[in-house]
């Protein structure tokens, strides 16, 4: 369990009890801005279950990740609707396809390209939380020109993220 995730890659898997039945889907994944540039902690999933109801499964209850399914360190979940606070993001549903700014080792954090957020990379620290360590990234393309390469940089590599960089706006 302590490799890097790819949010893709996670979104649709199945979520399973210990006992391996079947709780819901991975819908998306709820991460906690912080003020300073620091990664943001992986708070959670929002899992749906099959009567469409999105619940909350906190990353805690997470005891693995296959290339196939999410496995839980208990059964028991609550079943309350969710719904994100304030200074949390859904990685795909607000930070996928976000713009951002590149910054340059040694320059200004308001110099360099604006890129475009395509997948996130979670990963686990060892107080057993995880968070948002990598962000893959893709020059921002004209109409006439080629599709850019992506490329995975550190969190830190990139300004406008941050709650501190988001105060006055309204989502990303």
């Amino acid at each position: 369990m302590g490799t890097r995730v790819f949010v893709a890659r996670i979104v649709g898997l199945a979520v399973l009890g210990p006992d391996g039945e079947r709780i819901g889907k991975v819908r998306d994944v709820v991460a906690a801005l912080r003020m300073d540039d620091s990664p943001p902690r992986v708070l959670g999933l929002v899992v749906d279950l099959a009567t469409r109801r999105r619940i909350f499964v906190p990353m805690l209850r997470v005891t693995g990740v296959d290339a196939g399914a999410i496995t839980l360190a208990t059964g028991s979940v609550s079943l309350r609707h969710f719904a994100p606070r304030p200074n949390e993001i859904l990685v795909v549903g607000q930070l996928l396809d976000a713009t951002v700014r590149m910054r340059p080792s040694g320059e200004p954090a308001d110099s360099g390209e604006d890129v475009v957020v395509v997948d996130a990379a979670i990963e686990p620290t060892r107080t057993r939380d995880w968070a948002i360590g990598r962000l893959a990234v893709r020059a921002r393309r004209s109409r006439l020109t080629r599709r850019a390469e992506v490329r995975v940089v550190p969190w830190r590599a990139v300004s406008g993220l941050s709650l501190t960089d988001r105060q006055g706006t309204q989502g990303l």
